[in-house]
């Protein structure tokens, strides 16, 4: 989404009685680089600044257990231009 001059991408995280334990969220570009670590133990909505509009590409993120090791994973494409 663009939030004034920046694209921000936000994050919201729920709990679920069924689900994995996820330590923290990983958020990578498309060379692998880490653009920002989640924490999934303190507040339940986040909100990133990845860039000024346009701006346009493609993240990872990927949950991880305590281990660090890789529970799931998504990967998003997103296109922002600024509205007027």
């Amino acid at each position: 989404m663009v939030d004034g001059e920046s694209v921000v991408l936000r994050v919201t995280l729920r709990e679920q009685a069924d689900a994995l334990p996820v330590e923290s969220v990983q958020i990578r570009d498309t060379d692998g680089a880490l653009v920002a670590e989640i924490p999934t133990t303190d507040a339940r909505e986040y909100r990133i600044t990845i860039g000024s509009p346009p701006h346009h590409g493609r993240l990872g993120l990927i949950a991880e257990d305590e281990q660090r090791v890789e529970i799931d994973s998504l990967e998003i494409e997103y296109h922002c231009t600024p509205t007027e």
